[in-house]
């Protein structure tokens, strides 16, 4: 919870796609807001993360160091655009 609740989270996150039939997988940084006791991601709604975790409604989150990481199997509850967002959510 120490680590969720951590200004500044940094946090590696796996995607993956089966347009086509093929896998798309990506891994990427991004930081990490641990808000009501959810994980709150901002990324670009057209970048392939995005679209992987809308498509499968689920990512895997990795965070902390190498012998103590943490891993959060999590599910896409909503997505808001930044426009739509309250103002604390952005804060």
């Amino acid at each position: 919870m120490a680590k969720l609740s951590a200004r500044g989270t940094d946090v590696w996150v796996a995607s993956a796609s089966l347009s086509g039939g093929a896998r798309h997988a990506h891994l990427v940084p991004l930081s990490l807001a641990w808000i009501e006791e959810r994980v709150v991601l901002a990324l670009k709604a057209d970048s392939p993360t995005a679209l992987n975790i809308t498509e499968r409604r689920a990512a895997r989150l990795a965070l902390g160091p190498t012998r103590d990481v943490v891993i959060i199997d999590a599910l896409l509850e909503q997505s808001i655009a930044v426009e739509r967002a309250r103002r604390a959510l952005g804060e």
